[in-house]
């Protein structure tokens, strides 16, 4: 394919190209059946005849098809056409954040907010097995709305999935600049690896350049590994403690999930404080543990837990067995399928084999059976939360009442809260934002522990932000408009008030006023009316002079020069005229014909058909060569 080449894929009409890597080029294309634009990513032909190739380039398809997040690309389609591998994907206009961050970095709002919202994408990436590995500024794209997005998850593995880390030439997969220090050692990777790559993005945002630089990409691995925790220039120095847990060289010292990162941006914008341990800042070289996949497997969990701020012991022994069910969320894709046909609670009641050995015990067995029985029903009818004690949830927090460890009811619970989530998921999608979070509000009243509340409330924040942003865009719009109507107005009443003295000229200045820019008007009008001033000054009570005249003369050439469509220089200039032909008269008065004879020059220099100054040296000539003066010269 060359690069002026455009493809032919059956069902849309492919216009220009966006962009071209190392794999595939990416083209603007509409969506036929639906007229919808896109941006299909297409792998170079070139590559076809590789299978690694061809299968990284469709384990990226699938694997966002998977991830339905507002700060992940979304996939459309995926397909074959010809020589073709295809990906048909969210046309992202906004452009790459490497070319915001240029050399000079982002402004901190900027920086803190995208920040937050690749961490909301990583967060809700890795609850669903999958680690992105490549996570730089060039595969962060923008929306219109400035929602940052992350993209290109070709090189994503699960992290359960046992795989190969190296290419076939032998190279770490990944961009040198971003790697932790455990990709740049070829070492199993986790989402942690992933949040350092965030954070040596964060730095850069804030500075314009990456920490580590080298020669090649041994000795930029070789500085993740050895070199110490950039810091931060002086007016950044509150944003250092997080950059430190997000760049520490042991994974095991960093921050453990994205909604953690998401939490410590917002107490540090709260004006609150992150504590770090300060030996973080010292150079670490990274030792990884003998036995690290058994040490995430039991961590991850923790770390969803601690993500929303509560921890195991801190709910009772019911609580662990609920985890267990959350496993199977996050594991499914944090996604809880609502059956309204069928028994809603994903674990059946808690069974005992201890034989009870008095008559309250058995009575409490029964009330929670009972409990139980009508809970279910109230779920299969839809009654599931209010005021009253009918509900499902209502009675699953009874038989908790009784049995605190019992797993059907916190199973009952967990699903029941798990299905406002999805309400409240489906009303941030339509743009329903009160209502998702009133949705929210019940999941968390329902089961506060429900982790997954946390990742959608930050969707939700998300969503809000962009609300607010197009409302801030579209007022400061609806202010610009209001301006340049004033403006127009304002306009309309100089040029009335112009078209009174001299309708002609008036409307020729008016149209060429109306065509200059306001900001080069202003500078303009300024230095106009500073010569016009000083010229009216020397014209002014204080006496005319030949020299005073000309200095007026010349300050009015420079208007004119400067604004050559406003007549106030040509009015300037013929009132010189007029004090020429002042002067002159007073001369030609004091019989000083030669003087008067000199300033009707000048005058007519300027004018030269002023009538009054033709007039006076016609006079004055008849004067000279008469014998005696015949009249006055009054009146000129």
């Amino acid at each position: 394919m060359s690069k002026n080449e455009l493809p032919i894929i059956p069902g849309y009409r492919v216009h220009k190209p966006l962009g071209r890597g190392g794999m595939a080029a990416v083209f603007l294309a509409t969506q036929e059946s639906i007229d919808r634009e896109v941006a299909i990513k297409i792998m170079l032909p070139e590559l076809g005849a590789d299978s690694n190739s061809g299968e990284r380039f469709i384990r990226e398809a699938k694997i966002v098809a998977r991830l339905t997040h507002p700060n992940i690309v979304a996939i459309y389609d995926v397909g074959t056409a010809g020589a073709y591998h295809y990906i048909s994907m969210e046309l992202l206009p906004g452009g790459e954040l490497k070319d915001k961050i240029g050399d000079t970095g982002l402004p901190l709002p900027d920086a803190l907010r995208i920040t937050r919202q690749v961490a909301a994408a990583l967060h809700y990436a890795h609850g669903h097995g999958y680690v992105h590995r490549d996570v730089k500024p060039e595969n962060v794209l923008f929306r219109k709305d400035g929602t940052a997005v992350l993209s290109d998850f070709g090189i994503a593995r699960a992290h359960d999935v046992a795989v190969t880390r190296m290419t076939a030439t032998g190279a770490v997969v990944g961009t040198p600049y971003y790697m932790s220090p455990e990709q740049a050692q070829g070492k199993e990777l986790d989402g942690r690896s992933d949040l350092y790559s965030l954070g040596i993005m964060f730095f850069e945002m804030l500075t314009g350049t990456v920490p580590y630089k080298g020669d090649s990409a041994l000795s930029i691995g070789i500085k993740h590994l050895k070199d110490p925790i950039p810091r931060l220039p002086g007016q950044f120095a509150k944003y250092q403690g997080l950059l430190d847990k997000l760049v520490a060289k042991n994974p095991e010292d960093r921050w453990q999930t994205g909604a953690e990162i998401i939490v410590a941006i917002e107490t540090l914008e709260r004006g609150g404080n992150v504590e770090v341990d300060p030996s973080l800042a010292s150079t670490q070289i990274y030792e990884p543990q003998p036995d690290l996949a058994k040490t995430l497997a039991s961590t991850r969990i923790q770390t969803q837990v601690s993500g929303v701020g509560s921890t195991a012991t801190a709910r009772g022994p019911g609580l662990a067995i609920v985890f267990g069910v959350l496993i199977l969320i996050v594991a499914g894709g944090g996604y809880w399928y609502w059956q309204s046909t069928s028994k809603p609670s994903a674990i059946p009641p808690q069974t005992t084999s201890t034989t009870p050995t008095d008559a309250t015990d058995i009575d409490r067995r029964q009330k929670i059976a009972d409990l139980l029985k009508r809970a279910q029903s109230a779920e299969r009818d839809k009654r599931l939360y209010g005021p009253d004690d009918t509900n499902a949830t209502a009675l699953y927090k009874a038989i908790l009442g009784h049995d605190r460890t019992n797993s059907a009811a916190n199973a009952g619970l967990l699903a029941i809260s798990q299905h406002y989530v999805m309400l409240a998921e489906k009303a941030i999608e339509q743009g329903r934002l009160e209502e998702a979070e009133n949705q929210l509000k019940t999941a968390e009243a329902v089961f506060a522990d429900n982790p997954i509340i946390f990742t959608r409330r930050l969707a939700l924040k998300d969503a809000q932000e962009r609300v607010q942003r197009q409302r801030t865009q579209q007022a400061a719009a609806e202010q610009s408009r209001q301006k340049q109507l004033e403006l127009q107005q304002q306009q309309a009443k100089d040029a009335e008030r112009r078209r009174a003295a001299d309708l002609e000229r008036t409307r020729a200045a008016a149209t060429q006023t109306a065509q200059q820019e306001a900001a080069d008007r202003r500078a303009r009008e300024e230095q106009l009316n500073g010569l016009l001033n000083k010229a009216r000054d020397y014209l002014g009570p204080n006496g005319l002079t030949p020299t005073r005249i000309a200095l007026a003369y010349d300050l009015y050439r420079e208007a004119m020069k400067l604004a050559p469509n406003d007549n106030r220089g040509s009015q300037g200039l013929q009132r010189v005229a007029d004090a020429y032909l002042s002067m002159a008269t007073a001369r030609a008065e004091a019989k000083q014909y030669d003087e008067a004879s000199s300033l009707i020059q000048k005058g007519l220099e300027i004018n030269p058909s002023h009538n009054q100054l033709l007039a006076l040296q016609k006079n004055i000539n008849e004067q000279k060569n008469a014998k005696k003066p015949q009249r006055t010269f009054g009146g000129f």
